[in-house]
């Protein structure tokens, strides 16, 4: 990226004043350009005035200063989002903690083993998919086989890892680093 700078800031020394266009990208990525894409909404323009070419430090300085003022905006902004996710996420894991709970207390038939793993938000070989769902959640993804000896399913949870089961009951699980 820094690089992609350079050439910008090298190309807009050559000319007298220019200005430089900042935009993201269909994957959300931060762009600068002469002149932006017509489908894009423009974020900030950046003028660049006095330059005197291609050695003028001040004009790659103001530059430099203002993606970094820009980057620091971002990340207080990018903080502050995660202070609220975590506060949701507090929210809901008791929540969640609550629902472990009703749902042992709903079933005293639960082996010991799986009753703590409930509990503790941790998976069993014999949960059913609903004990999964309780620890882990609802998968990003399922896939399915089915054969002659039953249902086989692939529950695939991103960033975290996948659990299979064979006829709807735990039988193994790989977790993610």
């Amino acid at each position: 990226m820094r690089n992609f700078l350079l050439l910008v800031f090298l190309f807009i020394t050559v000319t007298a004043n220019a200005e430089v266009y900042q935009w993201k990208d269909k994957d959300g990525n931060l762009c600068f350009g002469e002149s932006p894409p017509d489908n894009v909404e423009i974020e900030k323009v950046i003028e660049i005035k006095e330059t005197t070419g291609v050695n003028s430090t001040d004009s790659f300085e103001r530059l430099n200063a203002e993606i970094d003022a820009e980057r620091q905006k971002r990340e207080v902004e990018s903080q502050k989002r995660m202070q609220e996710w975590d506060l949701e996420f507090e929210k809901r894991i008791a929540h969640d903690t609550e629902e472990r709970e009703t749902y042992v207390s709903k079933h005293p038939d639960l082996s010991e083993n799986i009753k703590n793993a409930i509990l503790n938000c941790r998976l069993c070989i014999g949960m059913t998919k609903d004990e999964v769902y309780l620890c882990w959640g609802t998968p990003s993804d399922t896939n399915r086989t089915v054969s002659a000896s039953g249902t086989h399913e692939q529950l695939v949870y991103k960033k975290r890892g996948y659990v299979y089961m064979e006829n709807g009951i735990l039988t193994s699980w790989q977790e993610s680093e």
